[in-house]
């Protein structure tokens, strides 16, 4: 399960912004939260982001897919066939740093992961520059030790990079580290390097392995900001496809979010190594006589956005909350009623499972107390110079009689848009009465 999230130096984040999963005090909401008995802490399901437009919310999610990208590729974003360990006009560094101070551009930017694997704690960090991975290290906090051990460090000094390894370890193992440790080139991060050694040296390590896998494999993230409705049918229509027993149970939360769908049929035909999909809805009709019948619509060009967006979700949700998944997701809700939305949230608030979900929406309704804790509400703002800042709603002090989107709404916490009555007019004052082709005859 993910900890919590601390980015530096990162697109619109100059100063360090964590969000936290680590639940504050107060047992409200059990289903929201999970407790970890050899930490002694609670560890939150879900996490929402609110902010006005151009806030910050996106940058703070791209900032934690960059972190995962960098760990799964590399520093260097390859395009074509060249492969070089520097920057080129083929290549470009995985490097986003703060841009409203000039200094930010030669500072590093820095990535910071607490994960909680097989009830062990973690913290992954690293930093990257333009050209080369800066620093990197790994820590394990064991329950019944006072201090912390750090697996490995990897620091660049200005001129050569300086490294250590935990004490204690096996002779086998160490000397495998040290071996990636001379493979692993100023743009690829040490622990991706032992993902190439994993099947050799699996009996060596498993506790490397199970960290890159949970930030590579079980950190899943859905941000389309070039076409933020895009949505993709494929992952779901084949599952219903493939498996009569999952359909079954898409079928009975399709039928609880009452969209008058009695069911999906879904064929499928390979035509010059391509799959041609064709999904229809069924539902019930009546013929002139009112005699009921059976009715068929095209899945993607007669049913609603809304109601194909729910559909859409099925697959990853199904495939997080079955696999202990992170999902992060940029504007979740879009063109779904938020009682919808809600129910697919619900879906994580659930003490059986260790799935998580993360996300950020403009929908001021899902801001309510009976479906999430104040710890679990985030608040994204930008400050006059245009710096993102984020924190958690539970900084503040909320009477009880009061509702939290009707506060947030009026302000009181920031992290929404101010426009005024007065704006509006001048806005209005703006915009011509008569058309442009008018007033230029």
């Amino acid at each position: 399960m993910l900890l919590y999230f601390t980015i530096q130096n990162s697109r619109s984040f100059e100063q360090a912004a964590t969000l936290s999963l680590i639940a504050g005090q107060g047992n409200e909401l059990p289903q929201n939260i999970q407790k970890i008995e050899s930490y002694d802490f609670t560890l939150l399901k879900s996490a929402i982001l609110y902010g006005a437009n151009a806030s910050g919310k996106t940058n703070f999610l791209k900032a934690l897919a960059d972190g995962t990208q960098i760990i799964k590729f590399g520093l260097l974003n390859t395009i074509g066939d060249t492969f070089e360990d520097t920057p080129t006009e083929s290549v470009k560094a995985r490097f986003y740093p703060n841009k409203n101070k000039e200094l930010n551009l030669h500072q590093p930017s820095e990535y910071r992961y607490g994960v909680l694997l097989n009830g062990q704690k973690y913290e992954y960090r690293f930093s990257v520059n333009d050209v080369r991975i800066v620093e990197e290290r790994l820590i394990r906090y064991d329950a019944d030790r006072k201090y912390p051990t750090t697996l490995f460090v990897r620091l660049f000094d200005g001129a050569q990079y300086n490294w250590s390894f935990a004490d204690g370890l096996k002779t086998p193992q160490a000397e495998i580290f040290r071996s990636i440790q001379l493979s692993t080139t100023k743009t690829k991060l040490w622990i991706s390097e032992v993902e190439r050694f994993s099947e050799d040296y699996e009996a060596l390590l498993p506790e490397i392995r199970a960290i890159t896998h949970f930030l590579t494999k079980q950190l899943v993230v859905f941000i389309h900001s070039d076409n933020p409705d895009k949505m993709d049918l494929i992952p779901t229509l084949l599952m219903i496809y493939k498996n009569k027993e999952l359909k079954a149970h898409f079928m009975k939360i399709i039928k609880l979010a009452d969209f008058k769908i009695q069911d999906i049929d879904v064929t499928i035909k390979e035509k010059k190594d391509t799959l041609k999909i064709r999904a229809r809805t069924i539902h019930k009709g009546y013929d002139p006589l009112g005699i009921e019948k059976t009715v068929y619509y095209d899945l993607q060009t007669e049913n609603s956005q809304g109601t194909n967006r729910f559909i859409a979700w099925l697959a990853p949700f199904f495939d997080a909350l079955i696999h202990n998944k992170v999902l992060i997701i940029d504007e979740f809700g879009n063109s779904m009623h938020p009682a919808i939305t809600q129910l697919l949230i619900q879906l994580f608030h659930d003490t059986r499972r260790n799935a998580q979900i993360i996300f950020s929406t403009h929908y001021t309704e899902l801001m309510d107390e009976t479906l999430f804790r104040t710890d679990q509400i985030w608040l994204v703002n930008k400050d006059t110079k245009g710096n993102s800042t984020l924190e958690a709603l539970s900084n503040y002090e909320i009477p009880a009689q009061f509702y939290l989107d009707r506060l947030y709404r009026n302000g009181l916490f920031r992290g929404r848009p101010f426009v005024t009555e007065h704006e509006i007019q001048k806005v209005k004052k703006v915009i011509p009465i008569h058309s442009v082709k008018k007033l230029n005859a």
